[in-house]
């Protein structure tokens, strides 16, 4: 019932009026920046693209060890040589690597479309966020504020706001980009 928040380990304190205020402005820096939005997006995209182009080469390279396993056999049935253990075993193994790879890779890919889609949708409903933010109840804007953040730091003169990550700050990291986990300090 205070019309404060405070911090019971360091006593520091700022209104509600100002800290509503401070992380309303602090969704907007992180969340309509379209420059990062269309990097990370980006970033995102080729990742996914890189990891396809890996999973085709992969692929390829067991098309071409399985022709060489058939033409090996192909000359030892023809008695063309001796034995075909020291040749076809180590493209045998190598099949056998990529079969178990395969499965593997895909799922990586799976996992950032999915990924890449959930960022996505994450980034759009936190932007409608930040338009609706004035029409909010103080109870909701607290319980928002409570969910999305990690923390937030009230020092003498400024208050820094670390929001939780979304996304994973090596992807947003790659090119310079700001993660949405950060500091944004302000006077109180």
């Amino acid at each position: 019932n205070i019309p404060k928040y405070y911090c019971y380990k360091c006593h520091n304190k700022i209104g509600v009026a100002d800290m509503e205020e401070l992380f309303h402005h602090q969704l907007k820096s992180f969340f309509f920046s379209q420059t990062d939005i269309v990097d990370y997006l980006k970033e995102a995209d080729k990742s996914v693209k890189d990891r396809e182009e890996l999973l085709l080469a992969i692929i390829e390279e067991k098309r071409k060890a399985q022709v060489e396993m058939d033409k090996l056999y192909r000359a030892y049935i023809n008695d063309e040589i001796a034995s075909l253990g020291t040749k076809y075993k180590p493209l045998e193994e190598r099949v056998k690597q990529i079969d178990e790879q395969i499965p593997e890779l895909q799922g990586e890919i799976d996992f950032l479309k999915i990924k890449f889609l959930s960022s996505d949708q994450i980034l759009h409903e936190a932007q409608d966020l930040y338009t609706r933010w004035p029409e909010l109840i103080h109870d909701e804007k607290r319980n928002i504020i409570e969910n999305i953040t990690d923390r937030i730091t009230i020092g003498q003169d400024d208050v820094t706001i670390d929001l939780c990550y979304i996304p994973p700050s090596s992807e947003m990291m790659t090119k310079g980009q700001r993660n949405l986990t950060g500091s944004w300090p302000q006077r109180a």
